[in-house]
This record gives structure tokens, C-alpha cells and sequence, in this order.
């Protein structure tokens, strides 16, 4: 039997990028398109990890481990709650930077007001 996804979803790119170690040896690491969009969106709004870390309740370790793309497949509760914490106290984010993180993260994005469902 043939499974086959269907052609709603959206697969997460992952990158293959190298760094050097304290000790001089070469490190990859994966970066995915939801870890990039993370850390991209958290700079935007000016947050630090810590300060993301004090508004969710997540684990700065946790945190750090879904940006360097270690950690993936957040739950959609947690990337709404990532989400509420960058739009907290400041107007960078927008609900379309809102939209990116959900898809980014293989998730529907948000219903707009007015907008009606597909049947």
C-alpha cells in the first residue's frame, strides 16, 4: 500500500551549514525554515531568548535548540504561544510575520476576521 501525503502539506526545508567549534573543529548544524523564521521574527521584535523563555514558560535550552533547528515539529500550541510572546509588548510584528511562523512550522495559518472557511 502506497501512502502518499496529501498536497496540502507543506514540507519543512531543511539546510546543512558548518561552524567552527571553539577547539577548531568543523560543526554542522540543520537548519530548518522554522528555526530560521524563529530566530529571524524574535531579533525583529527584540527579544532575547531569555525574555521569550520568561513569557511562554519554555526552557531557554528548548528555545535555542528550535532555532539551531536540534529540536523540530513544535506543537501548534506551542508556536501560537511563541507566537503571542513576539507580538507582546511591541508593534514589529504583524499578524502576516504571525502567518509565516505557522506555515514555517507546517501549521494553517490564522483565519482572518470576515474570512470564511472553505467547505
Amino acid at each position: 500500500m502506497d501512502c502518499e501525503q496529501p498536497a496540502t502539506f507543506k514540507k519543512k526545508r531543511i539546510y546543512m551549514s558548518s561552524r567552527v567549534s571553539s577547539k577548531g573543529e568543523k560543526v554542522l548544524e540543520k537548519d530548518t525554515e522554522f528555526a530560521a523564521t524563529l530566530k529571524r521574527l524574535r531579533r525583529k521584535a527584540g527579544k532575547s531568548r531569555y525574555k521569550l523563555a520568561q513569557w511562554t514558560g519554555l526552557s531557554e535550552a528548548y528555545l535555542l535548540r528550535l532555532e539551531n533547528g536540534e529540536r523540530s515539529n513544535p506543537s501548534r500550541d506551542v508556536v501560537l504561544l511563541l507566537a503571542l510572546a513576539l507580538v507582546s509588548d511591541g508593534q514589529a510584528i504583524d499578524v502576516y510575520d504571525i502567518e509565516e511562523l505557522m506555515l514555517s512550522a507546517g501549521y494553517a495559518p490564522l483565519r482572518k476576521r470576515g474570512e470564511v472557511g472553505v467547505e
